[in-house]
């Protein structure tokens, strides 16, 4: 593990993930970063609702939910309220449009050191 341990404690995570068996995976990676209060929002609409209420102090965002495919209207939501983010997606990340260009992004599957490593990128 990188020097990241505790990068997350303290802080709301949000997951928007619609697959379950992903989300326990990066639900797991999140409290080995030291979180404690974890939300997951299931679609794009949950999870808009869920940045406003909710209030996270970062976010693991899946590119393509069922319930919309590639949209990127909850990646802009959360560049537009400052939290910080990355993508976790099986695309790659040359494929994001020119305003999320550089956003940390973890390919699928993902690999422990390599989501540590995106987390801190975006606390940066």
């Amino acid at each position: 593990m990188t020097d990241s341990i505790r990068t997350l404690a303290g802080r709301r995570v949000l997951i928007v993930e619609d697959e379950a068996l992903i989300v326990m995976a990066v639900e797991d990676e999140v409290r080995q970063l030291g979180c404690t209060d974890i939300f997951v929002a299931y679609n794009k609409e949950q999870a808009l609702v869920e940045i406003d209420s909710y209030k996270p102090g970062f976010a693991i965002l899946d590119l393509s939910l069922t319930d919309n495919g590639e949209d990127y209207d909850i990646a802009d939501r959360l560049a537009e309220r400052g939290i910080p983010f990355i993508f976790s997606s099986g695309h790659l990340a040359a494929e994001l449009p020119d305003r999320h260009v550089g956003r940390p992004f973890v390919g699928k599957p993902m690999q422990s050191k390599d989501f540590a490593e995106a987390v801190t990128m975006a606390l940066r």
